[in-house]
């Protein structure tokens, strides 16, 4: 166990260090000056706890103050040679955990290994929370950067948004989007079947299959798009999230190839002349009506 103790030389550090409970784990001490001094090197090391002597309410209190707002979890324990509830109380407000004197050492020994292992309970817990912070960050770069439209449709309304969503649906920015109902991208022929997607989705906490459809900008332009959604909790609340892929240029490009198609067969149909297709082996591939007469 590391413990670390800021102040002047003194009887005062044997005085904690011969009331530590007896956890069978070896004590390695350390004395500073100053907090300016723990704070230089706080970042390579440090300590499992940190006793600080009082010396004036006003400036051990900044001290602590500092030293709490560098590192959330460290246990900082006020030492008092004689109890002042002024400097206690001034201290405890700065983010001291407890204050002990030569008349408490009983106290300590009992108390310490509560507060050690509160702290390590909440030195695990926030690391959590920032690896949970920093996948969350990443998956949100991730859907930003994404060619696809992303949103969140959570209680009838715009929860979130990625960029390419916004593009999409004619927003000038996600940010526009949120809170904006969502039905108004619906058409009247097409309402009821995406009201029943979202309905199933949520009922039954499934996936829908992809869907491709019509739906209405904000600028109320008709865009075609391809869709599926899942159910995900948003914030602790049920929501379905929805891909979005605009695929106008495919449905142009597939008119354009059917109405050149339509003109194909009815110029064979009407033609009075004999037009054949035949493979490599010669046989008949395609024929039209005059040489099939």
């Amino acid at each position: 166990m590391k413990i670390t103790f800021i102040g002047p030389e003194g009887k005062w550090i044997d005085q904690i260090l011969s009331s530590l409970p007896d956890s069978g784990r070896k004590v390695l001490a350390d004395r500073l000056q100053s907090a300016d001094q723990f704070l230089s090197r706080s970042g390579k090391i440090t300590p499992d706890a940190l006793f600080i002597a009082a010396d004036g309410a006003e400036d051990t209190a900044h001290q602590i103050a500092r030293i709490r707002n560098e590192i959330f979890h460290l246990p900082i324990f006020l030492w008092q040679e004689k109890t002042d509830g002024q400097t206690a109380r001034r201290c405890l407000k700065s983010g001291a955990t407890d204050f002990f004197g030569p008349d408490s050492l009983d106290r300590l020994r009992v108390v310490l290994p509560v507060h050690l292992e509160c702290t390590q309970k909440l030195a695990s817990e926030k690391e959590r929370e920032l690896q949970l912070l920093e996948k969350a960050e990443s998956l949100e770069r991730l859907v930003d950067i994404l060619p696809a439209g992303v949103f969140v449709n959570q209680n009838g309304r715009f929860a979130f948004m990625n960029p390419a969503g916004a593009r999409i649906l004619g927003f000038a920015s996600p940010a526009e989007a949120i809170g904006r109902e969502v039905s108004f991208m619906f058409l009247p022929e097409n309402r009821a079947v995406i009201e029943e997607r979202i309905r199933h989705i949520l009922q039954s906490k499934s996936p829908a299959p992809i869907f491709e459809t019509t739906i209405r900008r904000a600028d109320g332009s008709l865009v075609h798009v391809e869709s599926t959604g899942t159910y995900i909790l948003f914030n602790g609340e049920p929501a379905v999230l929805v891909t979005i892929r605009d695929i106008s240029d495919r449905k142009r490009a597939e008119t354009k190839l059917q109405e050149e198609q339509h003109l194909f067969r009815m110029f064979m149909a009407n033609i009075p002349d004999a037009i054949y297709f035949k493979d490599r082996d010669g046989r008949f591939l395609r024929v039209n009506a005059a040489q099939a007469r």
